[in-house]
């Protein structure tokens, strides 16, 4: 099953679409951003908030506005570790993690939620960010650079 994730977090509408309009989905994410491969550093940060093996995380992703990669504030290139930390401060771990290794299937998410820096805590200057966990794809269409 593949879900389409609609909407703000306080009104989500889901939508189940086929495994190749979320592969098309995922490519359409990244024409207009830049990803960003979690470094190992990141995975194995990340690995030990959500309680799990860096394995589970490897290969993810993070994609942003062509040159918003890195943080105004003190020059960190951003990675999954900024968005899901801070996603850590709504969702559970479990949720998380669930995501992550694909209890709920393939998602696509229109509704891209602000994040933190995780080295200075500042939150970026970026529209949209995009991003994926091998199950899980927000696609938002940044505004052309």
């Amino acid at each position: 099953m593949v879900s389409f994730l609609t909407g703000s977090s306080h009104s989500i509408d889901q939508k189940t679409v086929s495994k190749d309009e979320f592969d098309g989905k995922l490519a359409a994410a990244y024409q207009k951003t830049t990803r960003v491969e979690t470094p190992a550093e990141d995975v194995q940060i990340l690995a030990n908030l959500l309680n799990v093996s860096p394995e589970t995380l490897s290969g993810t992703g993070a994609g942003f506005k062509k040159g918003g990669e890195t943080c105004g504030h003190c020059g960190r290139t951003f990675s999954l570790l900024d968005i899901a930390a801070t996603g850590l401060q709504v969702h559970g771990n479990q949720f998380l993690v669930d995501v992550a290794t694909g209890k709920y299937g393939y998602i696509v998410n229109t509704a891209a939620q602000p994040f933190n820096c995780h080295k200075c805590g500042t939150e970026p200057r970026i529209l949209e960010p995009n991003y994926d966990i091998v199950f899980y794809v927000c696609e938002v269409n940044p505004p052309d650079v």
